[in-house]
């Protein structure tokens, strides 16, 4: 505002001193012809220079990529706004950590077991949410309308229904490649082929394979960890951390460690099998929806 106070004056400044140097050169207030050029020179000094106020101090005003943030100071409040104008019952969740490292550019609306987190672009105006449930994340967005983004974050949290769902109300969202799978429960056996058909090294898929056809172990979701082969009781990250790993040594032969790695054995695939399964409880049961944090509820 200062700034552009200081800018109208200097403007005003300069009207009057060009005004007093043609008049002071002719000595006289009253027009006349010859002084006309004098007067042509100077509106097309002035005229320059209040369109380059104009440039430097009013495009500033409200021609942002994002004036709705601008206009209340950070992405939350902003959010906040659109979520009360749809009459959503979701608010921002409040992280202080977050909120003064990142004002601008991160806010998290959270309701049970879903969330989204929204970033925004830097080069071009896009919110750029997320879609969680039961800890994984299964779909992505990108839109210019802060109201749509706040539409779909409602339509997310506060109904029951599968990322297919949300695609299909709002288009600027694109379910991942392991969404379907979790919408219908059939995540564990994705991740079990998942794992297969990409593992962190070629000497685990002898394990896997074996490991896939186990009535017991592939119940449970396989992970990995650099190059170990991981099990979790839940499907969401953060996993447990509470079974046993497989550590390809060679081809054809693997170690069997505990989560502190802790040696229990070593073998073949068969072997490291055997060596596994038996140091599990034996009510384990097989992995659920949610998170590690969950079961600790």
């Amino acid at each position: 505002m200062l700034k552009k106070l200081f800018a109208i004056l200097f403007l005003l400044l300069c009207l009057v001193t060009m005004g007093v140097w043609v008049v002071g050169s002719h000595g006289q207030l009253q027009f006349r012809p010859e002084m006309t050029q004098d007067w042509v020179i100077v509106s097309i000094i002035t005229t320059t220079f209040g369109l380059f106020v104009f440039l430097m101090f009013g495009k500033g005003k409200k021609s942002g990529k994002y004036i709705e943030i601008e206009t209340v100071g950070s992405l939350d409040k902003a959010l906040d706004l659109e979520l009360a104008k749809i009459n959503s019952a979701f608010r921002v969740a409040v992280d202080e950590d977050i909120k003064v490292k990142f004002p601008i550019v991160y806010a998290s609306v959270e309701n049970g077991n879903k969330f989204s987190q929204i970033y925004i672009a830097a080069k071009r105006k896009l919110y750029l949410p997320d879609f969680w449930r039961d800890g994984v994340c299964l779909a992505n967005g990108s839109t210019p309308d802060i109201n749509q983004l706040a539409m779909a974050i409602d339509y997310w949290l506060g109904n029951n229904i599968t990322t297919k769902a949300l695609y299909q109300k709002f288009p600027f969202v694109a379910p991942n490649d392991k969404a379907h799978a979790f919408d219908i429960g059939r995540e564990v056996e994705y991740s079990w082929h998942q794992t297969l058909n990409h593992p962190p090294t070629d000497h685990l898929k002898e394990f896997i394979s074996l490991a896939m056809d186990d009535e017991v172990l592939s119940k449970h979701f396989p992970f990995t960890s650099l190059n170990r082969l991981c099990f979790s009781k839940c499907t969401g990250y953060p996993y447990t951390g509470d079974i046993a790993t497989i550590n390809p040594v060679d081809e054809g032969y693997f170690e069997v460690r505990l989560p502190n790695n802790q040696l229990l054995g070593s073998g073949t695939a068969a072997e490291a099998l055997k060596i596994l399964k038996d140091s599990l409880p034996a009510d384990i049961g097989p992995a659920v929806k949610g998170t590690a944090e969950d079961l600790l509820k």
